[in-house]
């Protein structure tokens, strides 16, 4: 969804709470009103049809026990962080 121009980074990292997964571009933004209707399945900002994505993304993390931050970056650009919980240890027979 980002044409010639921008940024893409891509940054992870673990802790004994878990996995995070952040995904953030340099472009314009989610804005207030828009984070709170990312999620549904027909939300889209490029016509009709085409909201799945994030709809599908946000199911997935849930069947994992987690959840996704959206944040609007104060240098421009939106920040999409995954959180996936840490997962108990199955002890050796």
């Amino acid at each position: 969804a980002m044409p010639d121009i921008g940024q893409l980074l891509i940054t992870s990292w673990s802790g004994p709470q878990g996995l995070d997964l952040e995904i953030a571009d340099s472009r314009h933004g989610v804005g207030p009103y828009n984070i709170e209707q990312l999620f549904g399945a027909t939300y889209s900002t490029k016509g009709e049809e085409r909201g799945q994505g994030l709809a599908m993304t946000q199911q997935a993390v849930a069947l994992h026990g987690g959840h996704i931050e959206v944040v609007d970056c104060p240098q421009g650009g939106a920040a999409f962080t995954l959180h996936f919980p840490q997962q108990p240890t199955k002890a050796a027979a």
